[in-house]
């Protein structure tokens, strides 16, 4: 699933929110925003962290060069920009910068990753700014890591010690994984030469994302493809590099139909929570998982539902309530016409929020569309009977039935090979599938491109 940024171009400001307030200004903070960077060219893709003293650090992806580099700038906590006019230079190198990200040095300064293609393909780098906005590590940043392939989208957490741990999609075996590396608060990396794989499991394995373990280690969790369909999987790593959970991760949920989008806070007890978008009931919900220290899940197998109202529930964040739950927020489409907004917490136990989702019959578009050689298709049954599922050609003749025969209510997925009943192999072109239960028939179209 494609989650594009939006960029904000030219100018970057930054907010302050205290509580609900009238028009008016807070110290030296302005109404609409204070400008950390005016320079010429675009500056995009802000993130932030606290730098401990009321106050934040911002970096940005930064057009002024010609290229994209990454810049930063601390502002104090009355509005009033810190370091250089427009920004400290984190890394100018050739090429270009993309998905940089943050975490705080614990001492007022701040550690940043991104992954650029100064080398021709993509590699991991990170630089750490002080607090009084003086890079501490080589110019241009210190490579986590270039492997053969790509190593893209870095996300970073604290180790607690003034460095920082990163994770990151890698393509070294031909195929995305999952690895991960320290770099201390010297701009040493301290594991293994290219990081250490997290999960190099069948499939890919993509989009990670990281919080702390509060010991020098991490959490990781990931989009995960080894059956053939999106799960959620997760891997605990300590300070010297050492995974400390199965082979290849836990899963969190690997309920039918595709979960995705996997978003991690601490649960401030050696473990975290995860939460995640998840299509099991035929349209896209809001689902948590809570992992312990020691990899074992806490809540309902296949996680808790937050939300299963109407319409579409996505592209959730998460934070921690600091009382060992969290507060998750999510793009919600229940009213039809427009998005909102929603959040919901999670309290340890989260006994207000383990009703179960009420299932309705329908059939999913299949995954993925085109596809070769595999796909899925997803269907939910709201009553039991009779069911079928069946793939046909443009003429209308069955080629393959998947499903005949009774099911209860609940949600099924299929796996398609593009065979036909006879054991023949079918070539590319348009088929359709079709579920058919009591008098109701639903049908899509999909690709099968060889």
């Amino acid at each position: 699933m494609e989650r594009p940024a939006r960029a904000l171009v030219g100018v970057l400001f930054v907010f302050v929110v205290v509580g609900v307030f009238p028009a008016r200004s807070f110290g030296l903070w302005v109404d609409n925003g204070n400008a950390l960077c005016t320079v010429a060219g675009d500056q995009s893709s802000p993130q932030i962290t606290s730098d401990g003293s009321g106050g934040a650090i911002v970096t940005w992806i930064d057009g002024r060069i010609g290229n994209n580099g990454i810049y930063a700038q601390r502002v104090d906590a009355s509005g009033v920009v810190q370091w250089t006019a427009n920004g400290v230079a984190l890394c100018t190198a050739t090429g270009n910068r993309w998905v940089v990200t943050i975490t705080s040095d614990g001492s007022g300064g701040a550690i940043v990753t991104w992954h650029d293609n100064r080398s021709g393909s993509y590699d991991v780098y990170a630089q750490r700014v002080s607090a009084s906005g003086v890079v501490q590590w080589a110019a241009d940043g210190v490579v986590l890591c270039t492997a053969t392939g790509d190593q893209e989208y870095p996300a970073i957490a604290s180790d607690g010690a003034g460095g920082a741990i990163v994770t990151w999609d890698d393509w070294r075996s031909g195929s995305y994984d999952v690895y991960a590396q320290r770099v201390n608060a010297s701009g040493v990396v301290q594991w293994a030469a290219g990081g250490v794989p997290l999960c190099t499991a069948t499939g890919s394995q993509s989009s990670p994302k990281i919080a702390s373990d509060g010991s020098g280690g991490a959490i990781v969790t990931w989009d995960d493809w080894r059956s053939w369909s999106y799960d959620i999987y997760a891997q605990r790593v300590n300070a010297s590099g050492v995974v400390q959970w199965v082979a290849d991760g836990v899963a969190l949920c690997a309920a039918t139909g595709d979960q995705e989008w996997p978003m991690i806070t601490s649960d401030g007890a050696g473990g975290a929570i995860v939460t995640w978008d998840d299509d099991r009931s035929g349209s896209y919900d809001v689902y948590t998982q809570r992992v312990n220290a020691s990899g074992v899940v806490q809540w309902a197998a296949d996680g808790v539902v937050l939300c299963a109202a109407t319409g579409t529930q996505q592209y959730p964040a998460i934070t921690s309530d600091g009382a060992g739950g969290a507060i998750v927020t999510w793009e919600d489409w229940r009213s039809g016409s427009n998005s909102d907004v929603y959040a919901q917490r999670v309290p340890t136990g989260v006994a207000d929020v383990s009703a179960a989702p009420t299932i309705s019959t329908s059939l999913a578009q299949n995954i993925p569309n085109p596809f070769n050689p595999v796909t899925s298709i997803t269907f939910s049954v709201a009553v039991p009977g009779e069911v079928s599922l069946r793939i046909y050609d443009v003429a209308g003749r069955v080629l393959r039935t998947l499903v005949e025969g009774w099911r209860e209510p609940g949600v099924y997925k299929e796996i398609w090979d593009g065979g036909a009943d006879d054991g023949s192999v079918l070539p590319s072109g348009v088929y359709f599938y079709s579920l058919k239960t009591g008098e109701l028939v639903v049908t899509h179209k999909m690709v099968l491109l060889k």
